[in-house]
């Protein structure tokens, strides 16, 4: 028999932090298992979380006894770190920001919980860097007395509540991540808790959860270690004493766990939410699955974005199956992976908000008979509320992760943002490695599984800085790394040929008037020809440079653009017929500022036409190309950056740039992308359908907007906003 404790009389769980608790029980189906409808979240409502505090957890409830669901908010950072945050609801799903709860500091955690058997809702909240659990008595309609301490517990993390000894109140455990302890305490009925027992876990404790798994009808606790990444079951002996923990293997670094009957076979399974460590980036939860003997073996895992720090387990859709819900951190948003009832997901569907997910409850605050996501964000203290809707268009699956490798040579080893791959699907990263105070040119090669070919570090003979910009695959399995070499007679361009196979140097090469500051981007043209870019030192004037090389290193030509004047080649590419396309930048006539351009050279070196771009013909605005692509038909499309004084949609900034020259050479359109602050395109892309994706970055946030192959701005969107179904903009 499956039994949890649902504090809040309503379809709520939570996970957390770094932690925290989920229990579910799938409600009877609203539709025939197996046919659910298209359900999913929409229209994020931002609350934000009152005074600036770093808000670390949600719970929901119904506080201030009106019939609806209020949220709380614990806040554990700085200036306001003693306080739980109290959000009304206005009964119609919008949020009212109410007064401030004051409890001890460095509120981790809170739960709304009939701790003196009133009738009303109280607040239970772990104080991390007070080292206590105080609770605060609801004094009838959402008031609350003042806190009182229960004792000293060291780095309490997180906290579950249930009736542990079944005498009809409720108790609580709590996670003491400073000395790897999970606490248990006894509710003596009204609101005291002077008994219970506590058990070593493993080191770093967060989540922890409460419900039956070994069926014997009490409730029983897991608790995840985040550094021996493992649950452990501590089970109830009946009258609320837990034994010693039982480990289980999970995912790397797991902060989070939830229960719920999985595969509707009867008995609790568990979830864990695996946040990765610094070197490996977590986007799994692990999904254990219950024999009915409390025996768990392990199931496919979720596959989610990255770094998840809380799950929850709820039947979204109302199918009679639960569902997965993770707020993924690092991604700024949540993901929905639909149960299919036998302990298998389909693939997740992510959901971006506005700040980086810690916790999520799931609730119908609407009151419209769906569960609702309520999700704690602490970068900008923001509480998202993202309604749910049956009938809506998905978002399509997240892409996902086949594998997952790290590579390191021996010294401080920094991959740039460079890849490549081969006809043979063979993968390449380039970036530098440092040793002492040399640094290389460094590269690894990767099989399709993954698995490291080959490491190779390459020196410019002075022992000084060399740093690889960019890499390109040749057409003979070769690999070509380019950017700033410091050779015995000074630092230049750096263009290395390495070996596919084996990674070994086949030959170095440089330019005669190279900049000190290196290569910017290399191609290999359909012959093995390394064609390479960047910028050039006359003496005079800081031109850019193009160079082309032949497959046994020797410099078959070098051209500088413009003619005169300063300029920069950032990308290139050739055609079939081996023509040369680049993107960059150069001054204009006037000499002031400077001009996005895109040349084509004939495998020759000489320019077959050129086009210059000024998104708004101001004197002295800075415009540049930064990324290029072409089409099936030979168009080119480049992606870059300019700044005016005349656009921009908060004054003076940097905006997004995107032309397109067809093969002829011919400006068929320009469009800025005009935004608040500054933001600058980064890297463009094309669709089969031909649409035209160009991302870029505003300060901490990351922005793509999408055209037509016409110009026509079909949307936009960046990591924690969501685009309506129209595509049209929405914040």
């Amino acid at each position: 028999m499956l039994q949890g404790m649902n504090t809040t009389g309503r379809i709520v769980r939570n996970g957390g932090w770094m932690a925290c608790v989920a229990i579910g029980v799938a409600a009877a189906p609203l539709w025939a298992q197996g046919t659910p409808p298209s359900c999913g979240f929409r229209d994020p409502n931002y609350i934000w979380a009152g005074a600036t505090g770093d808000v670390s957890a949600v719970d929901v409830g119904d506080l201030d006894g009106d019939g609806d669901l209020d949220l709380v908010v614990p806040k554990n950072g700085s200036p306001d770190p003693d306080s739980v945050q109290l959000i009304l609801n206005n009964g119609d799903g919008t949020f009212t920001v109410g007064s401030s709860v004051v409890t001890g500091n460095g509120a981790r955690d809170a739960k709304l919980v009939d701790l003196d058997g009133d009738g009303d809702l109280d607040l239970l909240t772990a104080n991390f860097f007070e080292n206590d659990i105080t609770t605060n008595m609801n004094l009838g309609g959402g008031v609350f007395g003042a806190a009182t301490s229960i004792g000293f517990y060291s780095g309490p993390t997180r906290l579950t509540v249930a009736d542990f000894d079944g005498d009809g109140d409720i108790d609580f455990a709590v996670t003491l991540n400073n000395v790897n302890r999970v606490r248990f305490r006894l509710n003596d009925g009204s609101g005291g808790f002077p008994s219970g027992n506590v058990q070593p876990i493993n080191p770093n404790p967060e989540g922890i959860a409460s419900g039956d798994l070994d069926g014997d009808g009490d409730i029983d606790v897991a608790a995840t270690s985040r550094d021996t990444d493992t649950v452990s079951l501590f089970f109830n002996d009946g009258s609320g004493v837990f034994g010693a923990a039982v480990p289980i293997a999970v995912g790397v670094a797991p902060v989070s766990v939830a229960i719920g009957d999985l595969d509707n076979d009867g008995d609790n399974d568990i979830v864990t939410a695996n946040w990765g460590t610094l070197s490996q980036l977590g986007n799994t939860i692990s999904v254990l699955l219950n024999d009915g003997a409390a025996s768990f073996t392990p199931a496919t895992p979720v596959i989610v974005k990255a770094r998840p720090s809380t799950v929850a387990l709820e039947d979204v859709n109302s199918d009679g199956v639960l569902d997965v819900v993770s707020g993924d951190e690092f991604d700024e948003g949540y993901s929905l992976a639909f149960g299919v009832g036998d302990g298998t997901f389909q693939p997740t569907r992510f959901f971006d908000v506005f700040d980086r997910p810690v916790d999520v409850a799931v609730a119908d605050v609407n009151m419209d008979g769906a569960p609702d996501l309520i999700g704690a964000n602490n970068l900008f203290d923001f509480i998202s509320v993202l309604k749910t809707d049956c009938g809506i268009t998905l978002p399509p699956p997240n892409a996902q992760i086949l594998w997952q490798t790290f590579a390191d040579i021996g010294g401080v080893d920094q991959a740039g943002d460079f890849a490549a791959r081969d006809s043979a699907g063979n993968s390449f990263i380039a970036g530098n490695s440092t040793s002492g105070f040399d640094v290389d040119f460094w590269a690894t090669s990767f099989d399709p599984t993954g698995a490291i070919r080959w490491q190779t570090t390459v020196d410019g003979g002075a022992n000084g800085f060399d740093d690889a910009k960019d890499i390109a695959a040749a057409p003979d399995g070769d690999l070509v790394l380019a950017g700033a070499m410091q050779f015995p007679a000074g630092s230049n361009w750096g263009v290395t040929r390495l070996d596919g196979a084996s990674g070994a140097v086949q030959w170095i090469s440089s330019i005669p008037d190279g900049s000190f500051v290196g290569a910017s981007a290399v191609t290999v043209d359909a012959s093995n020809n390394t064609i390479v870019v960047g910028p050039a030192s006359t003496g005079s004037a800081f031109p850019a440079a193009i160079a082309k090389f032949d497959p046994n290193g020797l410099m078959l030509w070098e051209q500088h653009y413009p003619a005169s004047g300063d300029g920069a080649f950032n990308d290139v590419l050739t055609d079939a017929a081996g023509n040369i396309y680049v993107t960059g930048s150069a001054d204009p006539p006037s000499g002031i500022g400077s001009e996005l351009v895109v040349v084509k050279y004939d495998p020759a070196g000489v320019i077959q036409w050129e086009v210059r771009v000024d998104a708004t013909n101001d004197s002295g605005n800075v415009t540049f190309g930064t990324a290029l692509i072409m089409d099936a038909a030979g168009s080119i499309y480049a992606a870059g950056t300019t700044f005016t004084s005349s656009l921009g949609g908060g004054g003076t900034g940097n905006d997004m740039l995107t032309v397109k020259v067809d093969a002829s050479g011919n400006l068929r359109w320009s469009q800025v992308f005009i935004d608040d602050g500054s933001t600058r395109a980064f890297a463009i892309a094309q669709d089969s359908a031909g649409n035209l994706f160009v991302s870029g970055q505003n300060g901490l946030q990351q922005r793509l907007v999408t055209y037509s192959s016409a110009g026509v701005e079909r949307g936009w969107n960046f990591v924690n906003a969501t685009m309506n179904e129209d595509n049209t903009r929405q914040h």
